[in-house]
Parts: structure tokens; sequence; C-alpha cells
């Protein structure tokens, strides 16, 4: 029987660790699939923005300029992961883990700007092409430059994304969804190089605003999944906590579940009820031993705290017949 997982709703864009490690282990892991893409993106990029200055479309320099920035947000990424890696301290209890998420964040910030750059230079250049006196020159040649972008991008997006969940690394996932648009850019950009060399040059400065909506998109998209992580987001639904904590041998109630966090180091904390004739190291042993089942059972989980208190409820049917045999016991009958 399969364990109880997060409800997706909770963080839809964010993936479930299925490959356990210690975080220095995972930082060199994501270390190495960052430097693989980053050569990926840099050559999608090269071909692209030397096809553009031979031609002079716009839209081939705008997808160049795209690939470009997939590189650059490699390169933050690295920061990022030697920064996340550190051990927690006295400054920072929880570990520095949501270093990742920050840069995540800036990499959105920094999609916006790209967009509004590349929109603004496709805006000018349309009555130019449209009077005639401007307007790039595509050969056959030239429409194969896409095509080679977009075999480094297919690579790059599906490497780094099924590394990302693997991984559990949002930073990884939500660059992996930026190079994956970054391939349909590439396929998109062949399509109107063609319509360009046939003879409708307006098609260069419009896709090139298409490709600045993507990465409009590919930026929301990053935005969204991470002010989950940054507002403390529940990662886990409480039904699925209390019903893992519910199982473990003398719980007799849960309240107060909470959770908030990255996934991949996802922090709870609940409150557990439990029998008050119990010593104080009985009902002790019952928390840890909740923590662990926690901790077991759901992927991602790196601190839970269990506040454990006296059931006052009144007793079951169930836990009083429970505590007849116990006493007809003590007093020396046969159960």
């Amino acid at each position: 029987m399969s364990a109880p997982t997060a409800d997706a709703s909770a963080h839809p864009a964010l993936p479930a660790v299925i490959e356990p490690l210690d975080p220095a282990a995972r930082a060199r892991s994501i270390e190495r699939v960052l430097v693989v893409t980053f050569g990926l993106n840099v050559a999608a990029a090269a071909v692209k923005l030397a096809a553009a200055w031979w031609t002079g479309s716009l839209a081939l320099g705008a997808g160049g300029i795209d690939s470009l920035f997939d590189g650059a947000a490699n390169v933050f990424g690295l920061v990022a992961i030697r920064l996340a890696a550190r051990p927690p301290d006295s400054n920072h209890p929880y570990g520095h883990r949501k270093f990742e998420t920050l840069v995540a964040v800036v990499i959105a910030m920094l999609l916006f700007v790209t967009c509004g750059r590349l929109a603004w230079t496709a805006v000018e250049a349309i009555p130019a092409v449209l009077a005639g006196t401007a307007g790039a020159v595509v050969t056959p040649l030239a429409i194969l430059s896409p095509i080679a972008a977009f075999a480094f991008n297919w690579v790059a997006a599906t490497y780094e994304g099924r590394m990302g969940r693997r991984l559990g690394s949002e930073l990884l996932v939500s660059d992996a969804g930026h190079t994956r648009a970054d391939a349909g850019v590439s396929l998109a950009l062949v399509g109107g190089l063609a319509a360009v060399h046939a003879g409708y040059p307006l098609v260069d400065p419009l896709l090139s605003l298409a490709i600045a909506g993507v990465i409009a998109r590919t930026g929301v998209e990053i935005a969204r999944s991470t002010s989950e992580v940054l507002s403390d987001a529940a990662v886990f639904e409480p039904a699925v906590v209390a019903a893992m904590a519910a199982g473990v041998p003398g719980v007799a109630g849960t309240h107060k579940i909470r959770s908030r966090g990255p996934s991949d180091a996802a922090s709870i904390d609940l409150h557990v009820q439990v029998d008050p004739a119990l010593s104080i190291g009985e009902a002790h042993a019952i928390g840890h031993a909740v923590a662990a089942e926690l901790r077991r059972g759901l992927a991602g989980v790196v601190d839970v705290v269990v506040h454990v208190e006296p059931d006052w409820s009144p007793p079951s049917a169930r836990d009083r017949h429970r505590r007849d045999d116990e006493d007809d016991e003590a007093a020396g009958f046969a159960p």
C-alpha cells in the first residue's frame, strides 16, 4: 500500500521528491544539471543570434536573446544552489533553501524586462517594414538555424525537467519550463522565416512580438509558483497528514495541522492528542513516532514539530471496554 502524498493542488507547479538525497549530494547533482543545460542553451542562442545577424531578422534576434537568457538563468541557478546548500545557522534555523526560490523570482523579473525590450523593438520596426525601408533577408539556409536551435532546446528542457522532478528542485523545473517554451519558439521561427522568405516581411516583427508574449507568460508562471512558497502556502492537505498520524498507535486525535516551505524541504507542525492517563515518557514516544511516520510517508519533509496534549473528550465505548479489561486483569480476574 502506497503512502499518502500531498495534494497536487497545494503547489501545482512544484515537483515531488522521488530520489531522496542529502543536501550536499542534491546540490552537486543540481549543479551538474545546470552546467549541462547552460552549454545547450548557449549553443541554441549562438545559432539563433548568428542567423539574426546574417539575416537582420528581429524574430531570430528575440529567439536568440530568449535562449541566451536561459543560459544566464543557469548561472544564477548555480549561485543560488551554493547559497541554498549551506547548513542551518542561528540566523537561518530553517536553512537557506528559500534562496533558491528567491533566485527563481529574480529570473521571473528579468524575463519581464526582456519581454518589454523585445516588444518595444518589434513595435518600432513595424512602420519601417510596412514602408518597405527595412526587413529581414531570409534564405532557405537561414531557416535551418531555428531547427538546430530547437534540437538543443528540446534536449536541454527534457533533461532539466526530468532531473528537476527527480531532485525536487523548483529552480530546475521552472527553468526547464522556460527552455521548453524556447523550443516552441524555435519551431515558430521556422514557420515565420519561411513566411518572410515567401514575401511576407511583416511576419518578422509580429513573430518577435509573439515571442515576447511567450517570455512574459513564462515569467508569470514562475512568479505564481514561487509565490506559493514565499507566502507559506500549505504544502500538504491537513486531511492527509491527519490520516497518517491517526495510524500511529496511541494517537486519539489531531488538530492545528500546518505545513509550509518548498516541496522538497517542507516543515510540518501539528497537535496530537493522546490518552491523559499516559505518562510523559509514553506520550513523548507517541509524538516521536508520529514525526517519524510523517517523514517516512511524505516526500520532501525535513522538519516535523509535534505538540502532544491530553485528549479530554469522553472515552468511546471501545476505550471503556479496554479500561475495564485492564482493571479486571489488575484485580486478578481472567479476561
